[in-house]
């Protein structure tokens, strides 16, 4: 009954005692070391009952172990900033799409649940990663990972602190949640990396007899993630063993993007790539490589990634979040100009650099007739990379046109996953690799192994265990990294246990803060083929879409019939739409991905969304899917923007103002407003009317919105600035704050706070 949602802290069974009293301790627990963890939580709770009653929201989470379940987090656990979904994607500077970067919906700080990860950090607070308190788990490891694994990973004593310190605060700098995720998770890794076979194998079974202890357990979490994540065989690698040279600082303008061939002819067994080290800026900083789909978006294609601090240690598997002071090695396709090239790196640096760190890599060749099973299929129907846990970095072809020798213009760099493999063709893959592809998966490891993630998937699949999984948080990591590194098969297996009851995913899945996370990593395996069928991807968006219209009152209803929305869905307390839940995160994704997909298929959703705007728009997340509305349902435009002219007639205007925001997405988003008919003259006809300009201008939201009016929709267009001015004298000094606005935060009062 808290004003935070959450209630009372969950205690174990035998304290439980009416509200407000001392809990009786159980006679049986006798023991002196259970004695005094039972009564030091008794007192807490104590504390907790003592206080809540007057302001339980103002209680410490260091008080009661951490927060209140069920509480919204806060950053960088939970939603992104105002300034973030006001002046980020939902005003169509870094807008919410597939590019940009894949499911994003914001764009994210440091260590947010869209930061490329998703869920709570495991082992912090949400005030520790603001520099107030620690860890919200000391002492609180389970006895699965105290008493079984973390014994055979024979972890160091600088090790074991860090995976149980306190993050680090001083005056000069503050840890991010990714940062330290990242740390942890390099240290599991890392000690399970040099764990001997035989303690690798026990660690192995102890997962399996305790996989929902570990995963819920916040260092275990790691450790069932890094086993997921097929990585055992995989420990970072060095420069030497690699085959990279030499680091050489040279001129920009001077790097030759491409391949040089050691060995020309039939014979070409040894290439060389020229790879480009780039510091991961800040607002990259928590995404992988993955969501920032790199050869889309920059024109290169990630090989490696450099640990922060220059450590001799590289990452070729590319599958964790980057951080900040790492350094991403990139390589370009062979027809590259070094003008292309460099255009990318600055667009990927935010910055024209003037001198970079450049190496050379030597790359090996395997023939695919060594494989006759490979010839005529796709990489991906090939399934290398799954089964093996190689990337391909290059492809010599067997012959060139015409049956002329190959010679290095035919190679193709950074292959596409429906490149098909033929007879007499050569793959370029890292010299370590070359051993991974001659092993057979018929031997006994590689059989092992694969047993072990079957035997793994089926258990954390088992009737309710995925959901269960899915809201904790811990427990979502490790449902996320199974759904990212799992064969296509036992994918399905974790997402129909998810999905085969509609009301626990609604209300236990995707109103959980954790849980809608993994239901983000669903839909993104869905639109780029995580499974094995087209059949597998659409039940999994379907089933999810249904969930979606239930709640807004669609089915049932007929053709062109208009819809009021229910209470469940906008409204009531716990609606999907609620401003404590994470749940309209859904309606986002699930538009994005049918309008990319089959966009007739929402057309229903759209008109209800669009016949409803009188209630969205004084609602802070209805806006928001109102703007998701703007940008991808065409033919509902007009009657959102009709709804949005006549609130710039409000007088007074109230404190919450949201039609400033989709005005804001209408602007930077041009083709939006273009589509509409005179939309930027009814806009301007809107200001200038009954003193609606200077009314909005003075207003916290309406001020920035005013300003973007003035500077960015009427930019070379002299007249109507002129009688903006004239109406309100204040906006041509003030035009500067909305450029430095577009550059990044930090524009005066306004940029700081934000939207209401």
């Amino acid at each position: 009954g808290s004003p935070l949602g959450g209630g009372y802290p969950q205690i174990p069974p035998w304290m439980s005692a009416p509200q407000g009293q001392w809990p009786m301790m159980n006679p049986m627990m006798a023991h002196a070391a259970a004695a005094a963890a039972v009564a030091q939580q008794a007192a807490a709770y104590q504390m907790f009952a003592a206080q809540a009653a007057n302001a339980p929201w103002l209680l410490p989470a260091a008080a009661v172990g951490g927060w209140p379940m069920g509480m919204p987090a806060f950053p960088p656990t939970g939603d992104f900033s105002p300034q973030d979904r006001r002046h980020g994607d939902k005003a169509g500077k870094g807008r919410q799409g597939f590019e940009d970067p894949p499911w994003s919906g914001t764009r994210p700080t440091a260590g947010s649940p869209m930061a490329g990860r998703g869920g709570g950090i495991p082992g912090y607070s949400p005030e520790g990663l603001g520099g107030a308190s620690g860890s919200n788990f000391a002492g609180a490891s389970s006895g699965a990972w105290l008493e079984e694994v973390r014994p055979l990973l024979r972890l160091s004593e600088a090790e074991l602190a860090e995976l149980q310190g306190r993050p680090r605060k001083s005056a000069d700098e503050k840890p991010k949640g990714i940062d330290v995720l990242g740390r942890k998770q390099q240290i599991v890794s890392g000690a399970y990396s040099r764990a001997s076979e035989e303690d690798a194998t026990q660690i192995r079974e102890r997962v399996l007899q305790n996989c929902m202890e570990l995963s819920k357990d916040e260092s275990g979490c790691l450790l069932v993630k890094h086993l997921l994540s097929k990585l055992p065989a995989r420990a970072p690698a060095s420069w030497e063993e690699l085959r990279f040279g030499g680091e050489q600082d040279m001129e920009a303008k001077e790097m030759k993007p491409g391949l040089d061939v050691f060995t020309t002819g039939p014979a070409m067994d040894s290439v060389s790539m020229l790879v480009v080290g780039l510091a991961v800026p800040e607002n990259l900083s928590g995404h992988t490589v993955r969501d920032l789909r790199l050869r889309e978006k920059y024109g290169f294609s990630a090989v490696a990634i450099e640990s922060p601090g220059g450590l001799d240690e590289l990452d070729v598997r590319m599958i964790r979040p980057l951080l900040q002071g790492s350094r991403l090695w990139v390589g370009f396709e062979q027809s590259t100009s070094t003008a292309q090239a460099l255009q990318s790196v600055e667009s990927f640096l935010g910055a024209k650099p003037q001198r970079l760190s450049i190496r050379f890599l030597t790359l090996s060749t395997f023939g695919v007739d060594k494989h006759p099973e490979w010839c005529g299929k796709t990489l991906v129907e090939s399934r290398i990379r799954n089964n093996y846990d190689v990337s391909i970095l290059g492809i010599i072809p067997g012959r060139g046109e015409g049956g002329r020798v190959v010679n290095v213009n035919d190679i193709v760099c950074f292959p596409n996953p429906d490149k098909i493999l033929r007879q007499g063709d050569r793959l370029l893959v890292l010299c370590p690799d070359l051993k991974r592809l001659e092993v057979s998966q018929t031997s006994s490891g590689s059989s092992s192994y694969t047993g072990f993630l079957e035997s793994l998937a089926s258990e954390l699949g088992r009737q309710g265990k995925a959901v269960e999984l899915a809201k904790d948080k811990n427990g979502c990591h490790v449902i996320q990294e199974a759904l990212k590194a799992l064969a296509p098969r036992l994918k399905m297996v974790l997402v129909r246990s998810l999905m085969s009851d509609a009301t626990g995913l609604l209300e236990q899945v995707i109103k959980s803060q954790h849980g809608i996370h993994v239901v983000k990593e669903c839909l993104f395996q869905a639109f780029y083929g995580g499974f094995e069928s087209g059949q597998e991807a659409s039940e999994v968006a379907e089933t999810l879409l249904l969930c979606l219209e239930r709640e807004a009152g669609i089915l049932g209803s007929g053709p062109g019939q208009k819809r009021a929305l229910p209470a469940n869905f906008l409204g009531a307390s716990g609606a999907l739409l609620d401003k404590k839940r994470f749940s309209y995160r859904l309606v986002l994704w699930i538009i994005e991905y049918f309008a990319n997909v089959n966009c007739e298929r929402i057309q229903g959703l759209f008109d209800t969304l669009a016949d409803n705007t009188d209630r969205l728009i004084e609602d802070n997340n209805g806006s928001i899917v109102l703007s998701s509305v703007l940008e991808f349902g065409e033919t509902q435009r007009e009657r959102i923007f009709e709804v949005v002219l006549s609130r710039m007639d409000v007088d007074p205007i109230p404190k919450h103002w949201y039609p400033s925001f989709l005005i804001d997405k209408m602007i930077v988003d041009r083709k939006i407003l273009n589509s509409i008919r005179d939309g930027k003259a009814r806009i301007l006809d809107s200001l200038y009317r009954n003193g609606n300009l200077q009314r909005i201008q003075a207003h916290r939201s309406g001020a920035y919105t005013s300003k973007r009016v003035y500077s960015v929709l009427c930019e070379g267009d002299e007249e109507s600035r002129g009688r903006l001015a004239r109406l309100c004298p204040k906006l041509p000094s003030e035009e500067d704050c909305v450029g430095k606005a577009e550059e990044g935060p930090g524009c005066e009062e306004r940029q700081k706070k934000g939207p209401d």
